[in-house]
């Protein structure tokens, strides 16, 4: 039998702050959270606090550019559609199998700065 121990560091923000990436991270892969769990390929010097503002803006710029893509995604079936002359529900072919666009659930920040753990 073979045994493997690991050790996870629990990120925690000062009171009324938010966690994010340091790095530059595309918007809809930028991450928001009140507790990041860092691993071993991870360190904490790849997190940075953010204030409840920040957060609010990030989470804005997120769902303009996922409404952004959405629309895309929406035009380039519509035009597959008029095509190939093929059923489309709701935005994606009836017989795909494609995973849904990202959605805005890493995050709620209300306007007045509050939030939920990211999920």
């Amino acid at each position: 039998m073979t045994q493997e121990s690991f050790t996870t560091l629990l990120l925690l923000p000062g009171e009324g702050k938010y966690l994010t990436q340091k790095g530059e991270v595309d918007i809809i892969d930028r991450i928001v959270a009140t507790r990041v769990a860092v691993g071993e390929n991870d360190s904490a010097e790849n997190w940075m606090e953010i204030s409840a503002e920040d957060a609010l803006a990030f989470k804005r710029e997120r769902e303009e550019a996922l409404k952004a893509f959405r629309e895309e995604r929406a035009r380039t079936f519509a035009l597959r559609e008029e095509r190939s002359g093929s059923a489309y529900i709701e935005g994606r072919p009836e017989d795909s199998d494609a995973p849904e666009s990202p959605e805005g659930d890493q995050l709620d920040v209300s306007e007045e700065g509050g939030g939920h753990e990211a999920s």
